[in-house]
């Protein structure tokens, strides 16, 4: 008999290959497809899905937001009509800081510290 192989974390790979979190880009990246990740985590079951919003919305709370800031940050995951008054200097800075709590996690390592964090 032969021997098949499977590579049983490519999905896996490629997922935190796309939602790394080391750079503002790919926390934007997050915030503009929050809506449809949710989504996907409802209709798939996706353990990794779940595991990124819940990180998400602690990354979020940790972050020591401004009122602005977490308003612009609530409007670029809810969207709506509210969506054209999204202060973009807030969001700016808002991404800045989720980062740098993502950075201060070392997200990017097989296991999250949450270092720069409270726990």
């Amino acid at each position: 008999m032969g021997a098949c192989k499977i590579d049983t974390e490519k999905v896996q790979r490629a997922f935190d290959e796309k939602f790394r979190m080391e750079d503002a880009q790919t926390v934007r990246r997050v915030l503009v497809e929050y809506d449809t990740l949710a989504a996907d985590r409802l209709a798939r079951g996706s353990g990794e899905l779940v595991v990124l919003l819940a990180d998400f919305q602690r990354a979020v709370n940790c972050a020591g937001l401004t009122l602005s800031e977490r308003r612009a940050v609530s409007v670029a995951v809810n969207g709506g009509p509210t969506h054209w008054a999204l202060d973009p200097v807030a969001l700016d800075s808002a991404v800045e800081k989720i980062t740098d709590v993502f950075v201060g996690w070392r997200y990017d390592s097989e296991y999250l510290t949450p270092a720069n964090s409270a726990a």
